[in-house]
């Protein structure tokens, strides 16, 4: 079956349009609903019933004949109510709406009577994805915490994994402890505990996420490297930073899930063409 145009509904809905008594948002509403209720029965009546995707192709068709008559609707009540604003005894002369639509809310926005559901669900995804960005950092900030109380342990720790310096690194790192009046190791510890507290908290709190992620994301490299080198080990201790470095790893995937930008609402493959074309009103 082929796919009809908007053009094919348009004449239709304009003209029971033009023959509402009362022009308003509700009533052109209500013809929406029943419109796309009597197509979807007929199609569906057919013998065959054709695939459920041409059925949603042709509402895809009337929801753009939609679109059409309720900007024609919109650009008729702009008309009446500049004329009004240069006649005001025009006022006197009609009703409150003068026989022009009533355009105060969107018809095509949300006539839908699946589009209450959807929004349910769209908010739903976004108080799980909050929750899921929350669980995700969680670790880091606590992380940041924890080196922020034990400044002097963290450092020890990162000495360890830094000694010795290379030559060239090794002046800058004496330029840069005599600018800040404390050893390299230290400044490191206090750097890295507020960059996991604060990209921490942007993430949880949705702000600059991708950038927050980005940042974690090559943080939590670093740290495979240097504090999970388990390619220099033997036996046990190799196997227990293997698993530390897996698990890094799997926090690597969640990061990059945030750098590249899914949002709650996006679509998945197995999301049936309903919600698609909901999204599309």
């Amino acid at each position: 079956m082929a796919r009809r145009s908007s053009a094919d509904y348009y004449p239709l809905l304009a003209r029971a349009v033009a023959h509402l008594r009362e022009n308003t948002s509700e009533s052109r509403r209500s013809i929406y609903v029943q419109t796309e209720t009597q197509l979807v029965r007929e199609l569906r009546a057919l013998d065959p019933p054709p695939p459920e995707a041409e059925i949603t192709s042709e509402r895809l068709s009337l929801h753009e004949a939609i679109r059409r008559v309720e900007a024609e609707a919109t650009r008729s009540r702009l008309e009446f109510l500049v004329e009004k604003e240069r006649d005001p005894s025009r006022r006197k002369r009609t009703g409150a709406h003068g026989g022009h639509p009533d355009y105060t809310s969107a018809a095509a926005e949300d006539y839908s009577p699946v589009s209450s559901s959807f929004k349910q669900a769209s908010g739903l995804r976004t108080v799980v994805f909050a929750a899921g960005r929350i669980a995700l950092v969680i670790t880091f900030v606590v992380s940041g915490v924890f080196r922020l109380m034990d400044v002097d342990g963290s450092a020890t720790m990162i000495a360890s994994k830094l000694s010795p310096l290379p030559e060239p690194i090794a002046g800058v790192a004496a330029s840069v402890e005599a600018t800040l009046g404390m050893p390299l190791a230290q400044a490191l510890a206090i750097a890295v505990a507020a960059l996991e507290i604060v990209a921490g908290l942007a993430i949880a709190t949705g702000i600059f996420t991708r950038s927050a992620a980005l940042v974690l994301l090559v943080f939590t490299a670093a740290s495979i490297y240097y504090f999970h080198n388990f390619w220099g080990l033997q036996n046990a201790e190799r196997s227990d930073q293997v698993l530390g470095a897996l698990s890094e790893l799997s926090i690597m995937g969640a990061l990059l899930i945030l750098v590249a930008g899914t949002r709650p609402h996006a679509s998945d493959a197995s999301d049936d063409r309903a919600g698609a074309y909901v999204r599309r009103i």
